[in-house]
Formats: structure tokens, C-alpha cells, sequence
């Protein structure tokens, strides 16, 4: 007879030594690492990989949203006796500067003998207020004709021959003509609401 340490498959024995003939036997596995081995063995285990978290894209800013210039109106045909040109618009679209005159008018020197300019408010109605008017007489101290913006370069208005008329140099340079566009471009491009400036011709 003889003693093996072995433990029988499928028992429980809390005995580890077992006589001959007891039936199958089973080999159990005694790990014999010293416990400062097996310290160590657990320190440098491999440590568990983890995966960088991936990185969410920053939602774009808004960008300023461009506001678009209000646009400018032009009623009214060429300039000859008896014709009106209106320009109207929201206050913002009298705020770009003209250029100088440097086209041709359609009509003769002496086809107008005067104009009157007027500027004010059209209300949210249609409505049409008038600030103030002046009248010029082409005849009065008559110097020379010139190219004369009907819309003032500084209110915006163009050098092209479609804002362009044949005008009294001696008016053009007037003091009374030049305070009153100045004052007119000014109420045009301030504040808010329509606004609107006519020439109307004799």
C-alpha cells in the first residue's frame, strides 16, 4: 500500500490522502512560488490597454451674417421740362458715396430753365412728408452749364449720365444750393425709415 496526494475527480474530500483502492484519481496542481514571487508576478502583470477617447469636433462658430444694402429706387425718365426724378429708399441706401460727373445728359444746355429738389419721409403708408425744397433758375447769373448730379454725389448718387444734367455752374457752386444738399444727404442718411429726394423740372 501506498499514499499519494491526490484528490478523487468529483469529490470534495478535505483529505489528501487517499488508499490504493478508492477508485479514479485526479492531480491537483500546487503552485510552490515563494509569496514574494508571487507578489511581483501580480505587480508586473500587464496592465489593461485603453483606448484614448476620440476627440468630438467643436461645432463651427456662427459667422456674422452679412446684412445686405438696401437698394435705391429711381423713378422717372431723362431730364427735359416738365419731367420728375424720385429716388427713394430705407435710410442705408443713401449711404454710399457717389462718383463725380462724367457723363453726357441727353439734353440740350437750354432745354431746362429750372428745376426745384425736395427731399423727406414716406411713411410705412406711402405717405410722402416733405423736410424741405429749394427752386433754382437756370437763367439767374447764368456763368456756364456744367454737369450737375440730380441725386447729390455725396447721398450716393452716380456720375453717369442717367444722374447727370446740364446745370447753371454759378448755381452749382452757389452757397444756397451746396447748404441745401448737404442738409438733404444728411436727413437722408440718418435715422430710419424710407426716405426720398425728387427734382422736378420746368
Amino acid at each position: 500500500m501506498f499514499e499519494l496526494k491526490k484528490e478523487p475527480i468529483g469529490h470534495h474530500s478535505s483529505s489528501v490522502a487517499q488508499k490504493r483502492d478508492s477508485g479514479n484519481y485526479g492531480f491537483e496542481l500546487v503552485d510552490n512560488r515563494s509569496p514574494r514571487t508571487l507578489q511581483r508576478a501580480a505587480v508586473t502583470k500587464k496592465k489593461p490597454a485603453f483606448k484614448k477617447a476620440k476627440k468630438v469636433a467643436k461645432p463651427a462658430k456662427p459667422g456674422k451674417k452679412k446684412t445686405a444694402t438696401p437698394n435705391l429706387t429711381r423713378v422717372g425718365g431723362k431730364p427735359a421740362v416738365g419731367a420728375i426724378i424720385l429716388y427713394k429708399g430705407q435710410s442705408g441706401a443713401f449711404k454710399k458715396q457717389g462718383a463725380s460727373a462724367s457723363g453726357k445728359p441727353s439734353h440740350a444746355q437750354t432745354d431746362i430753365n429750372g428745376y426745384t429738389a425736395a427731399y423727406g419721409d414716406i411713411s410705412s403708408t406711402g405717405v410722402s412728408t416733405q423736410v424741405n425744397a429749394i427752386t433754382m433758375n437756370q437763367n439767374q447769373t447764368l456763368v456756364a452749364y456744367e454737369r450737375g448730379h440730380i441725386l447729390p454725389k455725396q447721398a450716393g448718387g452716380s456720375g453717369g449720365a442717367n444722374n447727370i444734367f446740364w446745370q447753371n455752374a454759378g448755381e452749382n457752386t452757389a452757397f444756397n444750393w451746396r447748404y441745401f444738399e448737404n442738409t438733404a444727404t444728411n436727413h437722408l442718411k440718418t435715422g430710419t425709415g424710407e426716405k426720398y429726394y425728387q427734382v422736378s423740372f420746368f
